[in-house]
């Protein structure tokens, strides 16, 4: 991959967070407050920690292409009991995703970067991010079609 098409790439991820960013805090948004803790079966995560481990994954992703951030030990601790408590613990978690990838150089985004036992350029796990929002953002509306809860439009307008 050329830095070229490596910067063009990062300017396309970064408009996909940023999109699929809002429309999973529409998705949170019309979850009841009373049903955040909401699981679908006995041992599954609740929809409060579907949320979290969006962002919390996010930040592994954004480690592994830039791996002069250091490591993250520390993991997200209780969970928010709101839903304004968790949009403000997304929104910074967010803000350090998109900046985090648009701060990468030319030459950090091609550069190798190891993950599952294969090698990418660094740039391609801001993909794997917005791959990996919206597989659960899947779930959380499958919570919401499960309590009954009407999911907001995902793309476009509702027929």
């Amino acid at each position: 991959m050329t830095p070229e098409t490596a910067v063009w790439l990062q300017a396309f991820f970064i408009r996909n967070m940023e999109g699929e960013h809002a429309i999973t805090m529409r998705v949170l948004e019309s979850c009841p407050a009373d049903r955040l803790g909401y699981r679908a079966n006995q041992g599954g995560k609740s929809f409060t920690h579907i949320v979290m481990h969006i962002y919390d994954r996010g930040i592994d992703y954004l480690l592994v292409a830039r791996p002069e951030l250091g490591s993250r030990t520390a993991r997200v601790g209780r969970a928010p009991r709101s839903k304004s408590s968790l949009k403000a613990h997304c929104a910074p978690l967010h803000f350090l995703l998109t900046d985090g990838f648009r701060s990468l150089s030319p030459d950090a985004l091609v550069s190798e970067v190891s993950f599952h036992d294969e090698r990418f350029p660094a740039i391609l796990m801001a993909d794997w991010h917005v791959v990996h929002v919206i597989h659960h953002r899947g779930q959380l509306c499958a919570y919401l079609e499960d309590m009954r809860v009407a999911v907001p439009p995902i793309y476009g307008t509702p027929n």
